[in-house]
C-alpha cells in the first residue's frame, strides 16, 4: 500500500484591495482578448461596454474569490489524483513548495472560472456559432509519438 503526506490548503484571501485592482486588470486583459478575436478596435464603443461590463462583473466575482479558490484547489486535486498529471519539481519538495504551486494553479483556474462567469450572455457562443477553434498544447518533441496523418 502506497504511503501519502496529506497536506490541506486553505483558499484564504489576503488583501480584497489587491484583488480588485487583479480583478480589474483581467477585466481590462480579457475585454481586449474578446475585442481583438472580435475585430473591434480597441477603445471603440463597442469595446468599451465590454470592458466597462467586464469589469462590473470581476468585481462582483471578488465577493467569491475563496470559493472560486476552493473549487480550483477541488479541480487540481481531481487531476493530481487521476495520475494523468503530476507536479514537476524536483522531488522531495518541500510542502510550502507544494503549497505555493497549487496555489498558482489554482489562481489559473480561477481566471478561467472568471471569464466563464463574467462572460455569460455577453460573450458565449452557443453551440451553433462556436467558431471552429481548437486548444493548442505544447509537449517536448521527445515526450510524443506522432503518426504520420499528425505530423
Amino acid at each position: 500500500m502506497d504511503e501519502y503526506v496529506r497536506l490541506e490548503v486553505k483558499p484564504e484571501l489576503v488583501d480584497i484591495e489587491a484583488a480588485r485592482r487583479d480583478a480589474d486588470d483581467l477585466a481590462w486583459e480579457h475585454a481586449k482578448v474578446a475585442a481583438l478575436a472580435g475585430a473591434l478596435p480597441l477603445g471603440s464603443d463597442p469595446h468599451e461596454f465590454l470592458y466597462k461590463e467586464m469589469q462590473k462583473r470581476y468585481a462582483e466575482l471578488t465577493n467569491y474569490l475563496e470559493f472560486l479558490t476552493f473549487n480550483g484547489l477541488v479541480l487540481i486535486r481531481a487531476m493530481l489524483n487521476s495520475g494523468h498529471i503530476k507536479l514537476a519539481a524536483e522531488k522531495p519538495i518541500h510542502e510550502n513548495d507544494v503549497a505555493q504551486i497549487l496555489g498558482e494553479l489554482s489562481q489559473m483556474a480561477v481566471s478561467s472560472y472568471a471569464w466563464m462567469i463574467a462572460g455569460y450572455e455577453i460573450l458565449w457562443p452557443a453551440n451553433k456559432t462556436m467558431p471552429d477553434v481548437g486548444v493548442a498544447f505544447n509537449f517536448p518533441l521527445e515526450d510524443i509519438t506522432r503518426t504520420e496523418e499528425t505530423e
